[in-house]
């Protein structure tokens, strides 16, 4: 069985995790699952080399028994010599505080002891192993299947989670864990409230799981298979609208709104989703603002719609574009978008060198090399959007990168025009154009996004004092790990 533990840790990429941060920390409550963690976890590292470390929280809810737990955490520790860190959290009182489910908190807490751990030792990133194992892979799909959850629920518990939190026993049922820790002597400690069904968890594990096993015996390696195929589906799906959202992206939040004239449902619904995550990384929008905002994009042109979103997010539906954008509240209840003006002060670029600055997700490079070099950190992360040259020689003063103001005039053939109008002419989406970076000095706007530089800085044959602007957009999901 600790072979297919091997091979496990090799088919899912933890071991190449594992390899490259050199040290890993064990979630270790005691139970059968995290004690047989425990012990394959000290063989493999030691095998490999690896730093092993555990840590186990007291949450506060069993009492003595809990004490008990964190004893023989420490003693089964300090047997096989690895160093083990303990905390102590009253999850009751914080849960009541949060108005959180006692799971919920408790869950909060101990990844949260984790983080703390990993920081303490030097190693923030440091990967972090906890005990999930097939039954549980079995309740989480069955608890998400009646909440009505998406393919990306359905898929269960991944392998690995934010490329740090690694689930090594994933392929095992509950069952033939406790049997592996009484063959080999393993002790463990049982957890008196893993009996009580009041627990959403427990009435799956010790109510429903039962009778399915009349109809299957073995329903977790059914489950297993099942989430592998659909986990399979949702990267490919993820890795489309990856593509498509860089192909109709206008900046930040911004798409353009013919993308979902063409797109089928399930890419649309994906691509939304990635507009209104650059606001709000680890916030959701629900099925319902989803289809409101798709139909909205499907209706007339020339009718402009507004979603207000979680997390004070607008999403507004405009004849060209579909804007995801921060709110501010303005008199009464009205919302309306937050603009915000932004100005950068560019550091002086000698000949030969180069500047990168970041603009929302994306970058501009200005560099002064005769051949204007992409830094090799960018490929396959982003993707050049952009490529300008104008005459260095002719610039005045400190360059600055930033928004429009009212008012602005660019010099362009012999009159000064205004921006407003130019970027109309330039075919710049009106969603885009608040956001988009000029490049001015201390008396003009040299160049701006979509753009051609203004009369002072057009290029002329001074091929030794130039500048390069180029403008790189974040690459398509999935196309840094190739």
């Amino acid at each position: 069985m600790y072979q297919k533990f091997l091979t496990y840790l090799q088919e899912t990429g933890m071991t190449a995790l594992l390899r490259k941060k050199g040290a890993v920390l064990a979630a270790y409550s005691g139970g059968a699952d995290s004690t047989l963690l425990m012990h394959w976890l000290s063989q493999y590292c030691g095998e490999q080399r690896i730093a092993l470390y555990a840590a186990h929280l007291h949450h506060g809810i069993r009492s003595m028994e809990a004490d008990r737990d964190m004893a023989h955490c420490q003693r089964t520790a300090a047997s096989l010599g690895i160093p083990l860190y303990t905390a102590r959290a009253d999850v009751p009182s914080l849960a009541a505080e949060r108005s959180m489910g006692l799971e919920e908190c408790a869950r909060a807490e101990r990844y949260a002891f984790f983080d703390s751990v990993c920081r303490d030792l030097g190693m923030p990133e440091m990967p972090v192993a906890t005990a999930h194992n097939g039954d549980d892979q079995t309740e989480t799909v069955l608890f998400r299947m009646l909440r009505g959850s998406g393919l990306a629920g359905m898929t269960g518990i991944a392998p690995i989670r934010d490329g740090r939190y690694i689930r090594p026993l994933l392929t095992f049922s509950g069952d033939s864990i406790r049997q592996i820790c009484q063959t080999e002597n393993y002790a463990y400690v049982e957890d008196s409230t893993n009996t009580d069904t009041a627990y959403t968890r427990n009435y799956i594990r010790h109510e429903i799981l039962p009778k399915l096993r009349r109809l299957h015996p073995r329903p977790e390696e059914s489950v297993s298979r099942m989430t592998e195929l659909l986990a399979a589906d949702q990267e490919y799906l993820e890795a489309e609208a990856g593509k498509q959202y860089a192909i109709f992206r206008r900046g930040k939040g911004i798409l353009a709104r013919e993308a979902l004239y063409r797109m089928h449902p399930s890419i649309a619904t994906r691509i939304l989703r990635l507009a209104y995550e650059e606001w709000i990384p680890d916030g959701s929008m629900t099925k319902e603002q989803t289809e409101d905002v798709l139909r909205a994009a499907a209706g007339e042109e020339n009718v402009i719609h507004r979603f207000t979103l979680a997390g004070g997010i607008t999403a507004e539906i405009r004849p060209d574009t579909i804007c995801f954008a921060k709110t501010i509240r303005t008199t009464g209840t009205e919302e309306k978008p937050e603009e915000t003006f932004r100005c950068l002060t560019v550091p002086y670029i000698a000949p030969g060198e180069s500047v990168v600055l970041d603009w929302g997700s994306d970058k501009i490079l200005l560099s002064r090399e005769s051949f204007c070099r992409i830094p090799e950190n960018f490929e396959n992360i982003y993707n050049l959007s952009i490529q300008q040259t104008i005459n260095f020689a002719t610039i005045k003063g400190v360059l600055c990168l930033r928004t429009r103001k009212a008012g602005d005039t660019v010099l362009y053939h012999g009159m000064h025009r205004k921006l407003r109008r130019l970027q109309s002419e330039f075919h710049i989406l009106p969603g885009i154009r608040d956001t988009m970076p000029l490049l001015t000095d201390e008396e003009e706007i040299l160049w701006g996004w979509g753009l051609e530089p203004c009369d002072k800085v057009r290029q002329t044959d001074a091929a030794d004092n130039l500048l390069h602007i180029c403008c790189f957009c974040p690459a398509p999901s999935g196309e840094e790990s190739r």
